[in-house]
């Protein structure tokens, strides 16, 4: 096998472990599995973790993700 090959499968296989984790993470926000994380879900998380955010602090949150502008963060960038 060549050192290349090598390479490339090691960044493939990190590649597919970050997907992995990210989507995880993201499952853990998205409460009833819907594919997105709203406001609410953001909110009741960040709170289970300790974090007391006011809704201007949450908006915010989803306003720098929300790539679509509907109010949410979706998935669809974690690269499976």
């Amino acid at each position: 096998m060549s050192v290349e090959f090598l390479k490339m499968m090691s960044t493939t296989v990190k590649a597919q472990d970050f997907a992995h984790e990210t989507r995880a993470a993201f499952n853990v926000f998205d409460k009833d599995g819907s594919g997105t994380i709203s406001a609410d879900e953001l909110r009741q998380v960040m709170k289970s973790l300790g974090e007391n955010l006011t809704d201007a602090e949450i908006d915010e949150m989803i306003r720098e993700a929300d790539k679509d502008n509907n109010g949410t963060i979706d998935s669809s960038w974690i690269k499976e």
